[in-house]
């Protein structure tokens, strides 16, 4: 009887795994279908939309001459997004897959974002 108290008081909750494992499979879904429909081909970069159209301009930047050029990668913000997903699977699940896909596909893409040809404009 002893035993039975142990197991439920440290044993695992049946629902609450089975809800963490189904979204954890719906986070991994929606990971699978981003580098699907968004893969920029030959690259580690992601699209702005999908389908994709070489002539989208995003309406969300600050500047209006970067908001006229169309731009055939997602900008940072976006793409950001899946270094917090992939990290946040890795977290939930310790799956290893997600370390390599962190190493091999999204800290390179991260990586293609470094700009060490301008510099900040500092205002006082």
């Amino acid at each position: 009887m002893s035993l039975v108290c142990l197991a439920t008081l440290f044993g695992c909750n049946p629902k609450k795994e089975a809800k963490l494992n189904t979204n954890i499979d719906r986070a991994q879904q929606t990971l699978d279908s981003i580098y699907k429909y968004y893969s920029a081909p030959k690259t580690f970069l992601l699209r702005e939309n999908y389908p994709f159209d070489a002539s989208y301009t995003a309406t969300y930047l600050a500047s209006e001459e970067q908001a006229n050029v169309p731009n055939q990668y997602s900008y940072l913000w976006p793409f950001s997004g899946t270094f917090s997903a992939v990290n946040a699977l890795y977290d939930a699940t310790r799956n290893k897959k997600y370390q390599k896909m962190l190493d091999s596909r999204v800290l390179p893409g991260l990586e293609e974002y470094l700009d060490d040809r301008r510099t900040p404009i500092q205002k006082c």
